[in-house]
């Protein structure tokens, strides 16, 4: 009931316009840690192994650390909530390119293996209080703002909020930020080096 209250209080200052609009140059691999790290006790209660996997030598993000935690704790802990049997995630952070494709982004992708989302509702998954029909009927608790919620916190920023899905195969929910400097692609098709970390719930 605390996290209702919370949420719905959150969602009404967003829509007041209460958003954060201060940016400035941050570490994404250390908001990520921080998050993880916070979220600990809640994904390995639930039996959860988490792949956490950052592309070496990311520049400076422009962000806000207050918007982008919101948005990264709602995305992991939505797919703790809706992974259904399947226990493994995976958050991942990489430098792609843009809309442009001149200039690169940083794409932060949370992936799970649920339940995911018929087509039908992908065009309402980020409406205030919209809940599907195949969840409230699987039981799942929640107030149908999380994702409202953080679409709006990464629009406050300058960034964006994407989602590929497939019924039965999961989700993945991606944050789009903009690099505090201009990172010009080089036409290295190389594979990216990650650092792969496996933390076992």
């Amino acid at each position: 009931m605390s996290e209702l209250v919370e949420q719905i209080l959150l969602f009404a200052s967003t829509d007041d316009c209460r958003l954060p609009n201060t940016v400035e140059a941050l570490s994404i691999s250390v908001i990520i840690d921080s998050i993880l790290s916070k979220m600990d006790a809640r994904i390995r209660d639930a039996g959860f192994s988490v792949v956490r996997e950052i592309e070496p030598n990311l520049p400076s993000v422009l962000g806000n650390v207050m918007a982008i935690s919101h948005c990264l704790n709602c995305l992991i802990d939505n797919a703790v909530k809706y992974s259904g049997e399947s226990r493994s995630i995976e958050v991942r952070a990489l430098a792609a390119p843009g809309e442009d494709r001149t200039v690169q982004e940083l794409r932060i992708c949370v992936t799970d293996h649920g339940i995911g989302i018929d087509s039908a509702e992908m065009s309402r998954i980020f409406d205030p209080f919209y809940r599907s029909p195949r969840v409230q009927s699987a039981g799942i608790h929640g107030a149908g703002l999380g994702l409202s919620l953080t679409k709006r916190f990464a629009e406050s920023i300058g960034g964006k909020l994407s989602v590929k899905s497939e019924p039965g195969h999961g989700s993945v929910f991606t944050l789009h930020l903009q690099f505090a400097r201009d990172v010009t692609e080089t036409g290295d098709d190389k594979p990216v080096d990650l650092q792969t970390e496996a933390l076992h719930g």
